[in-house]
C-alpha cells in the first residue's frame, strides 16, 4: 500500500469496530513468507509530525509590556535572573504553525524512511476514535483525563483526514488504537509466516504474553518480545520490563500518565523500587501470580470505598478492584480476547478465595 495522486471517496467521519478491522486485516488477508508487514499506531505518527511542523511559545505582559518567550521554564529563569514575581505576569500561550504542505511531506517522508529501515511490504494503518470502553471505568480520576486540555497541534485534524483519504488509514472505536495494533501485530507474528513490526512508543506495548516486534520511532530500536513471563529491569531512575512481569506490574501499581492507580489504597509506601526487589527474580507465572495476590491483599484492605470520577461511590472487593487495575492495563488481543485477571489466576491454579 503507497501514496496515491488523487483523494479516494473515503468518509473521514466513518470509525470501524475492532471487529471489522479484524475481519479486513486478519480473517480476510493472506500473509506468506517474505511479507513484511508495518503496523502503524498513526496516533503516534500523525502526533509527532504534526507537532514538528509548528513552533510554540508564550506571550508575557504585565501592565502594557509585552515580551516573547519559548517556554514557561524559560521565562521562569528570566524572572530569577532579574529578580521578578512570576505570579505578577499574565501568559498566553502562543502557536505557529508552517503550511499544511509542510506536515503532508513529513509524513510521507516519515512512512518512506520507516519503509525503507525495516524493509515493509504492506502497510496496515489505524487511528484512534471514539468510545473507548476504558472511560467508563469507576476509576477515582477519567481515565486518560489529564490529557482532555491538552493544546493539540494546528494540524493534527487535518493529517487525519489526510491518510484516511490517501493511505486507507481506519479509524477504530469502541477501544483503543493500542489495542488493535498490539492485536494484529502479534497475531501475524505468531500465526503466519510473514513477520510483522508494530510501530508505537507506547510502554504498554511490550507486555506482549505472545512473540512480537516493536518499533520505537523515538530511538530507532527494534525489541523482539519473546512473550511468557519475560522480566523486569531498572532503567534509569525506573522500572521497566516486558510479556507478564511487566504486566502485572502495570495493574498492581498503576500507571500515572493515562490515570489509574490503586496506590491511594495502599496501607503504606510501596512503588517501583519495592516491587521491583520482591518480584524480579521469580521465573515462574504461578509463584509470580501467587506473590502478587499475597502482596495486594497485604497492603489493601478487604473492601476498597471511594468516590469515582462521576461522583457514585463504590465499594469494591480486592479481585473486582484488580480487575479495573487489569483492563486499564491489558491490552486485548483480538475482539474475542476475553483474558481478566481472575482467568488468569485460574489458569495457573492461583488460590484468590
Amino acid at each position: 500500500m503507497g501514496f496515491i495522486d488523487k483523494p479516494l471517496e473515503r468518509d473521514v467521519n466513518r470509525e470501524y469496530s475492532y471487529e471489522q478491522v479484524w475481519d479486513m486485516y486478519i480473517t480476510n488477508a493472506d500473509y506468506k513468507r517474505g511479507d513484511v508487514v508495518g503496523i502503524v499506531d498513526l496516533d503516534v505518527m500523525l502526533f509527532r509530525v504534526a507537532s514538528a511542523c509548528q513552533t510554540t511559545h508564550i506571550d508575557v505582559s504585565r501592565g502594557k509590556t509585552t515580551k516573547r518567550f519559548g517556554t514557561r521554564t524559560e521565562f521562569k529563569g528570566y524572572c530569577k535572573l532579574k529578580d521578578l514575581d512570576y505570579s505578577t505576569f499574565t501568559i498566553l500561550d502562543g502557536v505557529e504553525a508552517e503550511p499544511i504542505a509542510y506536515c503532508i511531506h513529513t509524513l510521507k517522508a516519515s512512512i518512506k524512511k520507516l519503509k525503507e529501515r525495516l524493509g515493509i511490504t504492506k502497510f496496515i494503518f489505524t487511528v484512534g476514535g471514539s468510545n473507548n470502553f476504558r472511560l467508563d471505568l469507576p476509576l477515582q480520576n477519567k481515565y486518560k483525563s489529564n490529557r482532555d486540555n491538552m493544546q493539540k497541534p494546528v494540524h493534527l485534524q487535518a493529517c487525519r483526514e489526510y491518510v484516511v483519504k490517501y493511505l486507507d488509514a481506519k479509524v477504530v472505536n469502541g477501544c483503543e488504537n493500542d489495542d488493535i495494533v498490539q492485536g494484529l501485530s502479534e497475531w501475524i507474528n505468531n500465526n503466519t509466516k510473514a513477520k510483522a513490526y508494530l510501530y508505537t512508543n507506547d510502554k504498554d506495548s511490550f507486555q506482549s504474553l505472545n512473540s512480537n516486534y516493536i518499533y520505537n520511532p523515538m530511538t530507532d530500536d527494534v525489541t523482539e518480545i519473546k512473550g511468557g513471563i519475560g522480566k523486569l529491569y531498572e532503567y534509569k531512575d525506573g522500572v521497566k520490563g516486558h510479556s507478564l512481569h511487566w504486566l502485572l506490574f502495570q495493574t498492581f501499581l498503576g500507571d500515572p500518565v493515562d490515570c489509574y492507580t490503586p496506590k491511594p489504597f495502599f496501607n503504606r509506601r510501596y512503588a517501583d523500587k519495592s516491587y521491583y526487589k520482591d518480584f524480579k527474580d521469580i521465573t515462574n507465572e504461578k509463584e509470580l501470580l501467587s506473590k502478587w495476590w499475597d502482596k495486594w491483599c497485604e497492603l489493601l484492605p478487604e473492601r476498597i470505598i471511594y468516590t469515582d470520577w462521576k461522583g457514585v461511590e463504590q465499594n469494591l472487593s480486592r479481585l473486582e478492584l484488580a480487575e479495573m487495575m487489569f483492563k486499564c492495563a491489558y491490552m486485548r488481543t483480538s475482539p474475542n480476547d476475553n483474558t481478566t485477571f481472575k482467568s488468569l489466576l485460574d489458569k495457573y491454579g492461583v488460590d484468590y478465595d
